[in-house]
């Protein structure tokens, strides 16, 4: 055996030196240092394109705008935000003159240096997104801050819109006086990102990123809002400006309605020229021609003119076909007069026109159309299609039915159109009437006492029952029967509804809608001897079906304190269900009773009605003394005289020093301990200290000058703020869209002098919880239709808010499933 000894020997961990920690560091700065260069490269390659693309989206949206609307937009505010109502969209007075509107600290008003326009007003603002049906993320550069969009205002007005009515100045950022435009002062809009340093910029909170007056001279030119003169050149140290302007540009004739988007006009025209060439040439905005190259020169397929006796109408003798004019025939064939020996001739005899042909009647003796199996023909449509519509299920005969409050009725149906099905209703409840009050017999009452026994006896008196449930107008209880589908009546109500007030008419209530759900619990089990046995206060709860009279007698304050009392009297009516309007006057308040008694007495008035004070700096109440006379007798008029007044309970009150504080700036925070108290995120504890002008609260007796208030404010202490390194921010959805909104995680900038943080941008977003929506759900209705409905089910909605329509989907050739109350749900 061999024996093996090995020397004891300890174990280390052991890790770098500062030798190698060097270098690896050396190394590391080697490969980072090139490597953070590209990256920053990179993402100014980034913001560049950026701010060019929206630039450039911005250009052709104004481009098709004008295309379509005969116009530029005009600006919308740069000081509103998503969420409010006018965010994105044009400031305009539409309907109306149809020109921008200046809005202070939003859309500016400066003035064009082109003496040639008749109204030389330029607006400068944001760019309307919306209505340029541009996404709101195309209207910021690259450094998320708005573009700039000016606009010369005769242009954003389709009446006004001519190429030479351009009122903008753009001159040459180098050469002095070089202006850019080949007719001075005529651009027609500017289009500015401030880009990277953003001095006059409007960031995406619609305040100024940069400060303007700031900025270097020429900068300052397309910050300042002041005039309509603008700069543009190539980038340099003190001028990083993107600049797009445009001058004269071509309008299209056809251009869409401002009234109706639906609808197209000729911008200018008075006549139209179909054909390849007619003998009136076209001159300025007199005509618009849509020409044929196969004709010949002064050939036209039709030429027509407006109408100078009615406007809007145009005349023409001849339509005909192209085949030179062979084939033609008259609007008299369709318009004339038989009288006159116009138009066409009457089908013979038991014959129908169905069509017009070769300038000729087509008749039919018979037009054949049916309706698909369980379908009835209805009307046609505007195709001269045959419209079908369900059949209805059969009705229900006249019959005796029980009501819920056991009445027998004679129900008849009726047809109720909204949910295709048979209704009846059945009327009933039983009223029980009390008698009249003896007006001569109250006003001969000595006292409140012999009142109220009048009172209670026609209370316990028996009372007058009758049927009051006849009619809509008077019944307490209305019940709705249904018809099945074969015609039979559904003896169970399917709704019970009760009458609430005097005055409602059950009639006006929907057969399965409006209305309140009746109760009938517990029954009157009506007792002559003891009509007041069930619910004697009448507060009328849970019993529908029937109603009954009462009286009651109120005590009041006679006119001078000391006397009796007056009285007055309510009365329960009848047909009435609802508790809350139960009880009506019906005997006016008496004052008969009142005497004079003479004495004396008391009364609190508080002080600062007594001072006329207003504030809180005053409390408690006056005591006035007073004696109560009878210089006519115990039958007259009582005389009250005032004999002492109290106000030694006047007093200032005791109240805490008033503590406001100032919050940290957006993204920094602290907490702290001050006076007791802890506070978190608050720059200054601020006081507002509680002084009574005579002396430690409380003090009395006061007047107006005594009475308490509350100091000017002092900063009490001031606590350092510091950063934080992430601010969250959540912005609202576009007020097209549903959701929560799109929540940034923003890094910090700077700390001094107050925290900077970036910008909301697809970098730092974290949730985006903004969806648009789509028309879905609704309830399917019973077959097909010919006709669609509003809206195709699955697609877009314009915006979320959109109301509940009509929608459809196409199962065939004009045959269409319908869908009532669709909505726009989120996708």
């Amino acid at each position: 055996m061999q024996l093996l000894i090995f020397k004891d020997r300890a174990c280390h961990s052991q890790g770098y030196t500062l030798i190698e920690m060097a270098i690896a560091m050396v190394i590391a700065g080697i490969i980072m240092v090139p490597a953070l260069f590209i990256y920053n490269l990179y993402i100014q390659n980034q913001r560049m394109e950026k701010t060019d693309r929206a630039i450039l989206e911005a250009r052709a949206a104004i481009g098709d705008f004008r295309g379509i609307y005969g116009r530029y937009p005009c600006p919308s505010r740069w000081d509103a935000v998503p969420g409010d109502v006018d965010y994105g969209y044009e400031s305009r007075d539409f309907p109306g003159t149809g020109n921008c509107l200046g809005v202070p600290g939003g859309v500016e008003v400066v003035t064009s240096a082109n003496g040639a326009l008749t109204d030389n007003r330029v607006f400068i603002g944001s760019l309307p997104f919306r209505q340029m049906n541009l996404p709101h993320e195309l209207i910021h550069d690259g450094y998320n801050n708005r573009l700039t969009y000016a606009v010369t205002g005769m242009l954003a007005n389709d009446t006004t819109y001519s190429n030479n009515n351009g009122g903008i100045t753009v001159r040459d950022l180098t050469i002095a006086g070089n202006d850019l435009t080949d007719i001075p002062d005529t651009a027609h809009f500017v289009i500015i990102s401030h880009n990277r340093n953003a001095d006059g910029a409007i960031s995406r909170d619609g305040v100024m990123a940069g400060a303007c007056p700031a900025a270097p001279a020429l900068e300052g030119d397309n910050c300042d809002m002041t005039d309509a003169l603008f700069r543009a050149g190539q980038v340099q140290a003190d001028f990083d400006d993107l600049v797009f302007y445009n001058t004269a540009d071509s309008i299209e004739q056809w251009q869409i309605s401002n009234a109706n988007s639906s609808d197209i006009h000729l911008r200018r025209a008075d006549s139209i020229a179909l054909g390849a060439g007619e003998s009136d040439p076209t001159a300025g905005f007199a005509t618009v021609e849509v020409k044929e190259s196969v004709l010949g020169a002064n050939d036209a397929i039709i030429i027509v003119a407006s109408d100078p006796v009615t406007p809007g109408e145009f005349l023409t003798n001849q339509i005909c076909d192209k085949a030179g004019g062979a084939h033609c025939f008259s609007p008299d064939v369709i318009a004339g007069q038989f009288a006159e020996s116009e138009g066409l001739e009457e089908c013979p005899p038991g014959e129908f026109m169905v069509s017009i042909e070769n300038n000729y009647r087509h008749c039919e003796s018979e037009v054949f159309f049916e309706c698909p199996p369980g379908e009835y023909f209805t009307g046609f449509n505007a195709a001269g299609a045959a419209v079908c519509s369900v059949a209805p299920p059969p009705s229900c005969p006249d019959m005796s039915l029980t009501t819920t409050c056991g009445d027998t009725r004679t129900v008849s149906s009726f047809f109720d159109n909204a949910s295709g099905k048979w209704y009846g209703y059945g009327y009933s409840g039983e009223c029980y009437r009390i008698a009249p009050l003896d007006t001569a017999a109250i006003a001969a009452m000595s006292s409140f006492g012999e009142v109220q026994s009048y009172v209670s006896s026609l209370n316990n008196a028996s009372r007058t029952a009758e049927d009051c449930g006849e009619a809509a107008a008077s019944a307490q209880v209305r019940d709705t029967f249904q018809c099945d589908a074969a015609g039979n009546w559904v003896t169970v109500p399917a709704r019970t509804i009760e009458r609430e007030y005097l005055t409602t008419d059950l009639s006006t209530y929907l057969p399965m809608s409006g209305g309140n759900i009746a109760e009938n619990d517990p029954a009157y089990n009506y007792n002559a001897a003891a009509p007041m046995s069930v619910d004697p206060g009448n507060v009328n709860q849970f019993h529908d079906c029937w109603c009954r009279e009462d009286y009651r007698a109120f005590k009041t304050a006679c006119p001078v304190s000391g006397a009796m009392d007056a009285f007055y009297i309510q009365k329960h009516r009848c047909p009435l269900t609802f508790a809350g309007n139960s009880w009506q006057t019906v005997y006016g308040v008496d004052y008969s009773l009142c005497s004079c008694t003479p004495g004396s007495g008391t009364e609190l008035q508080a002080c600062s009605g007594w001072y006329g004070y207003s504030g809180i700096g005053m409390v408690g109440n006056v005591t006035r003394s007073y004696d109560i006379t009878c210089p006519s007798g115990p039958s007259g008029t009582p005389f009250k005289t005032y004999t002492g007044t109290d106000t030694s309970q006047c007093t200032c009150p005791v109240k805490p020093d008033n503590v406001t504080t100032d919050a940290c700036p957006s993204g920094s925070t602290n907490s702290f301990s001050y006076g007791g108290a802890n506070y978190t995120n608050v720059l200054n504890v601020k006081k507002q200290a509680w002084i009574c002008p005579t002396g430690p609260a409380p003090q009395k007796p006061i007047n107006n000058a005594g009475a308490g208030y509350y100091g000017s404010t002092s900063i009490v202490h001031t606590e350092a703020c510091t950063c934080a390194p992430i601010k969250t921010v959540t912005l609202a959805c576009d007020s097209t869209e549903a959701g929560t909104g799109i929540t940034y995680d923003l890094p910090l900038i700077s700390c001094s002098p107050t925290p900077t943080y970036e910008s909301p941008s697809p970098s730092n977003m974290v949730n985006d919880d903004c969806h648009s929506c789509k028309w879905w759900g609704g309830t399917v209705q019973s077959g097909l239709s010919s006709t669609a409905a509003l809206k195709l089910r699955g697609l877009p909605c314009t915006s979320c808010a959109e109301p509940n329509q009509s929608c459809f989907e196409a199962v065939g050739p004009s045959l269409y499933r319908i869908y009532t109350s669709c909505s726009c749900v989120p996708q």
